[in-house]
């Protein structure tokens, strides 16, 4: 059953580049070496059908020759019945066709013995040892009868036909008959010729000898025994483990007189350098999309990987465009096929229908095998390399997932369903309700019966488990099958039910990109198959995938319509998800009152869903009313929360339970400042496919990071998420993602960088006002403080205020405290308002080290310092994980301290200063210094730059990131790779390559890096 044969290469051997075995050609050009020196040896090449022991051949022959060795090469022929030494003849004619093989007298007396392999030297009569000739000991305990370990190859060889071909009588080993040493004296004389021919070395190839007969294999074995005083190398290629051959090479192998050389798949790398080479293009230009498939399907194995590649045109590999498996594939798969008999090609058309994986029990079920027999016949398989054991007890995997393919793409209609049909039977009679996994197979199955009726409740039924066992993007796939096999209005309802699961599934995985055809199908439905409560339903869910994706108009506009259909129809079961839907589209409303309203359509769903008793719907409204609540109400938000996750957890409900660990974990984070929970919930979401809800945690996450001067993880957490983000087009998680990144760019205080990113969340965050304020009010704000721009930055809160008029009241000032602190200490807030704030922004630990310190501020004045003291005290322990709020607030109120005589305002400046020095921020490292000389404090001399940048780079006007830039393009980084070093934009870098450049008078980036090279020493 052995469905791919390694075959010679499509080119000649060293026309192209053998890819993926430089450790296995270096150990042949060893051996090789060995044997022109005259020890000769054995190296048997095995490995599964396809994985280029021919081609590995091919390249020793190539190298034998090139170092001027004589060479032979022989094999079985697939196509006729195996013949008495066919290798070793084949070889033979190879030396003869090159003027190679001596003549017959020159080898005297050992002539006769070869007469039978070498036709052209054909003699009459018997053959007996010449006289005065010596057989080798070996020969002699062969020829005297079986030796102590028996070896079936030689006595069965022994025991074969004449050297001549006519078939004597059968006689004993070691009589004086024909046959009795027709192998033993032909190995003798072959041993001898190739000595004779290979002076400088010789190299024979036999291949294939998994089904060579059983004379030639007996040749094989005397010589692998008495070859090592030749100059001789015996290269032997074996496709199958479970054959004589592969006994042989075993046994060899014990003995030390042969080699074993098991040629691996391919590795990836390999595998894109030999598409590439097919292609003709660079390796790199390889899609990832065809990588993948071409590794999945062939699982490196060479033979397969160049069909596939076959099958591609070089555009398709570019874009990750694949065709179908190729003809040739098919063809060579299903020419074995046919010759496996009836048992073997039904289990094999059966398996395949299965896929990559099958399940033995329903194969031997269906086929109706005997355990007998399909033990025989599974242990067939796997010795051909066809299937392996799979991890799951009676679970086989096909080592090549494209030989399933073709299997299943050569049945006929009528095959495909009769096969398919006899296998559902099994299933459902070996696996009665089909729990777990069999459900799906079960629909896969029914598709190929021609069923798709039930296929489509067996797809719905599946991902309804899926969803119940948190694996929100498998359920999204299976609910997409059990949709796209009902599009003939004959089963609308049940097309959508399917639709309501499938819209919910895709909102929480981030699957966007399916809103356009979903969008359709539903319109679709108004037919009068489908009721209007059930219609109203689906309107609201596409309403709330719209709202996510990021289009709240066309989202409102739906929400109007599934409220139109609801009106005076449905029952809690319908108020309920319609209400839950339309809170989480006014959550998008770009008015005032949008969270209010959304937090009243969650109560209402909260409600009705209790009485529905639908557990999923009244978590979900839950966690929405966590989340509006947050803000205002702490307390609320915690209480909301907690039963959401109390309610999941007694309803079995992980996705849920997620979102609602999620939320509350960030919460109390934001508060307590420990991120390592929201962490852990993040990890669980992003395992479960819920892509929206890990996005907004790495979001958060990310400006934790940043705000602990955590730079390199924020920008690694984030560069792989925008990425994917992007490429979803996941809605609002972007501008949340884009957010983030102003966040860590506004801690360093790279305003060029943080403009860059705003210019984009301004385009991509137009209805979310809430994220703009955050923007102005965290990101440039902070940004311009940093840089000593107090103006700049009360202008930035003017504009975070007007937007925050978009959103709910109590969301004012208080969320930015630094503006609360500046407002304090420029006499514009009382502490009756700056109660108010503190309340605001207790829920953010960040927040609470400015508000603090604000109320230290007005106690001084009060004349109370002790309790300034104090108050700067918890600020400063609220500040313990953020070293530049610490700073920041510190370097803010020395001033005050100073004046009013309280808390140790000089220590502060010098800490903020040499804090500022070492975080590159020397605007405000400046300003502290101003703050020391005011108050008579001597200064640490500190000439920013110049202990960095050389003099004369300095007198041409470089500054220091602009050295910092041109360290880099001395090593010939590109403005990516300088990006990524000093975490700033491309756009940011290009700009300072550009003024490096402009200042230094050179032409371009190569000339600069050869005059400036020693500024790297």
């Amino acid at each position: 059953m052995t469905l791919l044969r390694s075959q010679p290469p499509a080119v000649p051997s060293g026309t192209t580049r053998l890819i993926g075995r430089d450790t296995e050609v270096r150990q042949l050009r060893t051996v090789l070496a060995a044997a022109a020196a005259g020890r000769g040896g054995t190296l048997f090449l095995t490995g599964e059908p396809g994985v280029g022991k021919s081609r590995l051949a091919s390249e020793a022959l190539a190298a034998a020759a090139a170092a001027g060795m004589a060479t032979a090469r022989g094999g079985v022929s697939s196509l006729t019945p195996a013949l008495p030494f066919r290798p070793v003849i084949e070889a033979l004619h190879h030396l003869a066709r090159k003027g190679l093989l001596p003549s017959r007298g020159s080898m005297g007396s050992w002539a006769a013995a070869l007469d039978a392999v070498v036709p052209v030297w054909a003699a009459s009569g018997p053959w007996s040892a010449p006289d005065g000739e010596r057989v080798p000991a070996r020969a002699r305990r062969t020829a005297d009868g079986p030796p102590a370990r028996s070896t079936r190859v030689a006595s069965a060889a022994f025991r074969g036909p004449a050297v001549s071909g006519a078939q004597p009588e059968d006689r004993p080993v070691g009589s004086d008959g024909e046959g009795s040493a027709s192998a033993m004296v032909v190995a003798e004389g072959l041993l001898r010729l190739f000595g004779v021919i290979g002076r400088q070395g010789c190299l024979v190839v036999l291949e294939d000898l998994q089904d060579a007969d059983v004379q030639t294999l007996a040749v094989v074995e005397y010589l692998m025994d008495n070859i090592a005083d030749q100059p001789v190398l015996l290269l032997l290629t074996c496709g199958r483990s479970d054959c004589v051959a592969g006994d042989l090479a075993a046994r060899a192998a014990q003995r030390g007189t042969a080699t074993i050389l098991d040629l691996p798949p391919l590795s990836p790398s390999a595998v894109r350098a030999l598409v590439a080479v097919r292609l003709g293009i660079n390796a790199a230009a390889v899609g990832s999309a065809v990588l993948d498939r071409v590794v999945a399907s062939s699982r490196g194995n060479p033979l397969l990987v160049e069909e596939l590649a076959r099958g591609l045109a070089g555009p398709a590999a570019i874009n990750g465009r694949t065709t179908s498996l190729p003809d040739s594939v098919t063809r060579s798969v299903m020419a074995r096929t046919d010759r496996a008999g009836p048992a073997g090609r039904a289990a094999l058309l059966t398996a395949a229908l299965f896929g990559a994986r099958f399940p033995g029990s329903v194969v031997r079920h269906a086929t109706g095998c005997e355990d007998r027999e399909s033990a025989a016949l599974f242990r067939s398989g796997t010795a051909s390399y066809l299937w392996e054991p799979d991890r799951e007890t009676d679970w086989f995997a096909f080592r090549h997932p494209a030989v399933a393919q073709a299997v299943r793409d050569s049945l006929t209609p009528g095959e495909r369903i009769r096969y398919a049909r006899r296998a559902l039977t099994s299933l459902h009679a070996l696996h009665p309700g089909l729990p777990g996994d069999w459900c799906e197979r079960a629909a896969d199955l029914s598709v190929h019966a021609d069923d798709p009726l039930h296929a489509a409740r067996l797809y719905q039924e599946a991902g309804r488990r899926a969803i119940a066992a948190g694996a929100v993007d498998r359920a999204v796939d299976l609910l997409l099958r059990a949709v796209s096999l009902l599009e003939d209005g004959d089963a609308n309802a049940l097309r959508a039910a399917a639709l309501e699961q499938l819209l919910r599934a895709a909102a929480c995985a981030g699957r966007f990109e399916l809103l356009p055809p979903l969008s359709r199908v539903v319109d679709a439905l108004d037919d009068g198959t489908v009721t209007s409560a059930e219609r109203a339903v689906l309107a609201a869910d596409v309403a709330a995938l719209t709202a996510a994706a990021g289009r709240p108009v066309d989202a409102l506009h739906r929400l109007d319509v599934a409220r139109g259909l609801l009106r005076g129809v449905g029952d809690d079961r319908h108020h309920a998800l319609v209400e839950l839907a339309a809170a989480q589209v006014e959550t998008y409303r770009p008015a005032t009152d949008g969270w209010r309203t959304a937090a009243a359509c969650a109560h209402r769903a909260a409600a009705a869903s209790a009485r529905a008793e639908l557990p999923d719907v009244h978590c979900r409204a839950l966690v929405l009313l966590g989340r509006l609540a947050a803000v205002e109400d702490e307390p609320a938000a915690v209480s909301h929360l907690t039963r959401a996750c109390v309610l999941a957890r007694r309803h079995g409900l992980p996705v849920e339970g997620v979102l609602a660990e999620l939320a509350l974990a960030c919460l109390t984070a934001r508060r307590d400042g420990g991120w390592e929970r929201v962490e852990t919930v993040r990890r669980q979401a992003s395992r479960m496919g819920a892509r929206v809800a890990a996005s907004y945690a790495d979001a958060a996450l990310a400006v934790d990071e940043s705000r602990r001067g955590e730079f390199t993880a924020a920008a690694l957490r984030l560069r792989p998420g925008a990425a994917e983000v992007a490429h979803a087009r996941l809605g609002a998680a972007l501008p949340t993602l884009l957010l983030a990144d102003a966040v860590r760019h506004a801690h360093r205080g790279d305003l060029d960088a943080l403009a860059e990113i705003l210019d984009r969340l301004e385009t991509v965050a137009g209805h979310m006002p809430g994220v703009r304020a955050l923007a102005h009010g965290h990101a440039r704000a902070l940004c311009y403080l940093l840089t000593e721009d107090r103006a700049s930055a009360e202008q930035e809160w003017i504009r975070a205020s007007a937007l925050d008029a978009a959103v709910p009241a109590g969301r004012g000032s208080g969320r930015f405290g630094p503006r609360v602190l500046l407002d304090v200490l420029a006499g514009r807030l009382g502490r009756a308002r700056l109660r108010a704030n503190a309340v605001t922004s207790a829920g953010d630990r960040w927040n609470r080290v400015f508000t603090g310190l604000a109320h230290a501020v007005l106690l001084g004045r009060e004349g109370r310092p002790g309790e300034a003291d104090a108050a700067t005290r918890a600020a400063c322990a609220a500040a313990e994980p953020y070293p530049l709020a610490r700073h920041l607030g510190l370097r803010l109120v020395a001033e005050a301290a100073h004046e009013d005589g309280w808390g140790d305002p000089v220590g502060w400046l010098q800490e903020a200063e040499e804090f500022f020095h070492s975080a590159a921020l020397p605007e405000a490292a400046k300003a502290c210094r101003g703050l020391l000389r005011g108050m008579g404090e001597p200064l640490r001399q500190r000439r920013v730059g110049v202990e960095v940048v050389p003099a004369h780079l300095r007198r041409l006007g470089i500054t220091v990131r602009e050295f910092d830039v041109a360290r880099l393009l001395v090593r010939r980084a590109s403005n990516r790779g300088i990006a990524e070093e000093l975490h700033i934009s491309p756009r940011t870098a290009e700009k300072h390559v550009a003024s490096l450049l402009r200042k230094t008078g050179h032409p371009d980036r190569a000339s600069f890096a050869a005059h400036l090279t020693p500024i790297d020493g």
